[in-house]
């Protein structure tokens, strides 16, 4: 992620459904903030 970064090809990083302890890990490893973490949510499961 680090690395897609520094080169330009992205300007954010983000996650998908990572648990909290997962994301601590990730955000510990990335040397720039995680901007997102998308979950699921759908409305009709409420």
């Amino acid at each position: 992620m680090n690395d897609l970064q520094a080169t330009g090809e992205v300007r954010h990083i983000g996650v998908s459904n990572f648990s909290v302890d997962r994301l601590e890990t990730a955000r510990d490893a990335s040397e720039t903030p995680i901007v997102t973490n998308h979950i699921e949510y759908n409305p009709s499961t409420d």
